[in-house]
């Protein structure tokens, strides 16, 4: 792999891909040509992991790949010396799959800048033959005239990848028939200006209600919470790794806010047992078959701030029996689809590794 960025989706590919029986080479260096917070904190993670196979881009590897990566990213571009490497690379590649960030202006200007890419590394493009998404997954573009596509599949966050302890944690098997204490989580950092808008909504929609109540995170402990409490995460008030396990297994749904695109929180949320209500925009991200009503929430129009707050009134209607039969339902998936070993394998077997 050949990236100038290490963001969290390639941090888990790594992981996925170091799990091949061929080894596996890394060619990044510590920092980008912007700073980036996320490249600053999944660097680390990788360099522990492949300590003996992590070079950096000025490096002479006497080999010849027979698949290689690279990332291409227009807000984190090459240096021209790392552009003249990368061009040595591909000339030594069997198979070629480019790893892009499409998550940057309209449409239009996605198209314009792929053209501009193909006639200035014509040397580049051409050799691709396949495409991995890792952020927007468009439904039309220039690359898709002539390239094998598919998204990128999310992972949890790299701090439960990376440290088996958590992991663990994470993945602990659970019983769906036990009674959860809130009938809803909403949580994360405040995060980008749609995401506030939703939190806003759904906070004014929840003090609108009557037979509902917030309970604050600093409340987890308090134990006569009941079946109609809202856990409020938000901002200041995330929670540390233990509460977060504690209360995705102690919540019957879970809001699952998208970030500058998609978020984590739904493989999470699945792993614990906890319902995921979830946009429509961005289901393509995950190996799982989310199917509404049967085991998790969708929401339609999921960019109408409105629909958020739908989302809420309407699981307050569900029955015992049918969020019981919803967590069974997502409790079927942990051999199929979410523990570890099992997502890397299909991970690495739609790769073609």
């Amino acid at each position: 792999m050949f990236t100038n960025n290490v963001s969290p989706g390639i941090a888990n590919l790594i992981r996925i891909l170091n799990f091949a029986e061929e080894s596996f080479h890394i060619f990044a260096d510590q920092k980008t040509t912007q700073p980036l917070a996320d490249h600053d904190l999944c660097f680390p993670l990788v360099s522990e992991l492949k300590k003996q196979y992590l070079h950096p881009h000025k490096a002479e590897i006497d080999k010849k790949w027979s698949v290689l990566f690279f990332t291409w990213a227009h807000w984190v571009p090459y240096s021209s010396e790392q552009i003249q490497k990368l061009k040595e690379e591909i000339k030594k590649a069997e198979r070629i799959i480019l790893l892009y960030d499409a998550s940057f202006g309209t449409h239009l200007k996605r198209i314009l800048q792929q053209i501009r890419d193909l006639k200035k590394y014509p040397q580049f493009f051409r050799r691709v033959n396949e495409v991995c998404y890792l952020t927007e997954y468009p439904s039309s573009d220039v690359f898709s005239l002539f390239k094998k596509k598919f998204p990128y599949h999310a992972s949890p966050m790299q701090a439960f990848v990376f440290d088996q302890t958590l992991s663990d944690q994470l993945f602990e098997d659970y019983n769906p028939a036990k009674k959860r204490s809130y009938c809803a989580t909403v949580a994360g950092t405040k995060g980008p200006e749609f995401r506030q808008k939703v939190f806003l909504e759904l906070l004014s929609e929840i003090k609108r209600t009557k037979n509902i109540n917030v309970t604050d995170s600093h409340e987890i402990n308090v134990s006569d919470q009941n079946s109609q409490s809202v856990l409020w995460a938000v901002g200041e008030n995330t929670l540390c790794y233990d509460a977060y396990f504690q209360v995705m297994r102690d919540s019957d749904f879970v809001f699952c806010l998208p970030g500058t695109y998609w978020t984590p929180r739904p493989v999470e949320s699945t792993a614990c047992g906890s319902i995921p209500i979830l946009g429509d925009d961005y289901l393509h991200s995950y190996d799982i078959p989310f199917e509404d009503d049967v085991n998790c929430v969708i929401i339609k129009n999921c960019e109408d701030v409105k629909s958020w707050s739908s989302a809420l009134n309407r699981i307050l209607g569900f029955s015992d029996e049918k969020i019981l039969s919803m967590r069974e339902n997502i409790h079927k998936l942990r051999k199929t689809h979410l523990v570890p070993e099992v997502y890397a394998q299909r991970q690495r077997k739609r790769l073609g590794l």
